[in-house]
């Protein structure tokens, strides 16, 4: 594994503030998050990959998903903490990336959310989100510049929604039937086994998708917002 995704369509570097890090996914950081992830595999339930029980499984998805397609991209989220001497100290809290992503319509969805759960409830998700806000939507340099920032979750994740409500994306819709989704994890519960198989593959469950965006008009009234929800209290 490179460090980062060499070949993502936008620049990608290191996303830091005063209570989280976004460093490109690399090799060190794999065997840290599987084993953070592995008691816990509902973290994946409104996911089409994993839970990955081992490095090498998680490896060959991160390769033949992520490493050499230009339209994703993976950061490790590290939290940061005093320690008692005040020296600060940095823990591996999960995963945030940007998938979708289109040059040619200045577009890219934030996803690949997986939040460790001793870091559930904190300060990392909005954070984390807000840092790719930033610079996905901010004018260069600092920023990319970009027209569009979304966010697309399974329909039935409440959680996730939340989340996008919180962080003032806006609502679009759901869109139905929006995927085909893997046979063991939840669909949108409609029996599907009476449709033919047009495609010549067996599909698995049809997945109803949320989707919420930011957009370039509205960014700089709702940028001041989202900072604050930012900011310790």
């Amino acid at each position: 594994m490179s460090s980062g995704n060499a070949d993502f369509c936008f620049p990608i570097k290191r996303l830091e503030n005063s209570r989280v890090i976004l460093e490109p996914f690399n090799d060190k950081h794999v065997a840290s998050f599987v084993q953070g992830c592995k008691d816990h595999p509902a973290l994946f339930d409104y996911l089409p990959f994993g839970p990955f029980s081992t490095t090498a499984e998680f490896k060959t998805w991160y390769r033949g998903r992520v490493e050499r397609n230009p339209t994703e991209t993976i950061f490790a989220i590290f939290a940061k903490s005093p320690a008692p001497d005040s020296v600060e100290q940095q823990t591996l809290a999960g995963t945030i990336g940007l998938l979708n992503a289109s040059p040619s319509n200045a577009s890219v969805e934030i996803g690949f959310i997986i939040v460790l759960p001793s870091f559930q409830r904190t300060f990392v998700t909005s954070n984390a989100v807000g840092l790719l806000l930033s610079y996905t939507l901010d004018l260069p340099p600092e920023g990319l510049g970009l027209r569009r920032s979304q966010w697309q979750t399974h329909a039935s994740n409440e959680a996730s929604r939340r989340v996008a409500t919180r962080m003032g994306f806006s609502f679009e819709g759901i869109q139905r039937f929006q995927r085909a989704f893997p046979a063991h994890k939840q669909g949108n519960g409609f029996d599907l086994s009476r449709l033919p198989e047009s495609t010549g593959i067996k599909l698995g469950q049809a997945r109803d998708t949320a989707i919420f965006a930011h957009y370039c008009d509205e960014w700089p009234a709702k940028r001041a917002e989202v900072l604050r929800l930012m900011e310790p209290r």
